[in-house]
């Protein structure tokens, strides 16, 4: 499968300042050449923009939305294709257009994951944002949180839900976006979607007998019992939106985070 790089070259929606830099710092420091060393095809590589006859004087989230959509119909034509996209971005307020530009190509009904691997959640709004830094808000936008002008402007068809968002990697959040992500309620199909997903995955783990012996070895070790692997789909099962909600509550609590920043040893 070729692989298409596509650039945003942009801080927000400003061209090349800063860390919008990036892409193109990349390029030119020979990525494609790197990439095909180690085995990857590459296609097409272009750039997204935003003309200055469509820039909004004092509009920065529009002006954003309006550059995401120029990034939509990019990454829409890649895998129209069948190519894999690539999309070097100077921030991550680009990700709005990304997957605007996923759900132009598989249709916006289509289930669409993220993993946000990041320091920072970005889970904020407008509402909880003690700065209003743009860039802290992109994952809460995608979730249908926050920014419908941004949104529309971006052409993304229908928000994300959030059943379908990973964080990975988050240590630094603000404390009314963790109060956020504490009590933004799961809905009832989206437990039952998830509930029903774990429980199969389990019951097709069990269908391979040295798996299965393993399971029922290691319960017996812990103390858990022979049958404890059989009664664990019903436990499951029974789990409620107030039992997700409340260990949310009880964990996801910056107060009570513990960083742990791991050097390299000396040579």
């Amino acid at each position: 499968m070729l692989v298409d790089i596509i650039s945003v070259p942009y801080r927000y929606d400003r061209h090349g300042e800063g860390i919008g830099g990036g892409p193109d710092a990349l390029r030119s420091a020979g990525l494609a050449d790197r990439l095909r060393q180690v085995g990857l095809a590459i296609g097409a590589e272009d750039s997204a923009h935003l003309a200055d006859s469509e820039r909004e004087d004092g509009r920065t989230a529009i002006n954003i939305g309006k550059l995401g959509a120029n990034t939509a119909q990019l990454v829409r034509a890649s895998r129209q294709a069948g190519h894999s996209a690539l999309v070097l971005a100077g921030d991550d307020t680009a990700a709005i257009g990304v997957v605007a530009g996923l759900q132009a190509a598989a249709g916006a009904g289509t289930p669409i994951g993220i993993v946000w691997l990041d320091a920072h959640g970005d889970f904020n709004t407008p509402e909880t944002s003690y700065s209003g830094i743009l860039a802290g808000m992109p994952l809460a936008i995608l979730a249908g949180l926050a920014g419908p002008l941004w949104r529309e402007a971006a052409g993304l068809a229908a928000p994300i839900a959030t059943d379908r968002l990973v964080l990975a990697g988050t240590r630094d959040l603000d404390e009314k976006e963790a109060e956020l992500l504490r009590t933004e309620s799961l809905t009832e199909e989206e437990l039952k979607r998830a509930k029903a997903k774990i429980i199969g995955q389990r019951k097709i783990a069990r269908q391979e007998l040295g798996s299965f012996a393993t399971t029922t070895a290691l319960d017996e070790l812990y103390g858990l019992g022979f049958g404890y692997n059989d009664s664990e789909d019903a436990r499951i099962e029974a789990v409620t939106l107030a039992d997700v909600k409340a260990v949310a509550q009880k964990y996801l609590r910056p107060d009570a985070a513990v960083v742990a920043i791991i050097n390299p040893g000396k040579p």
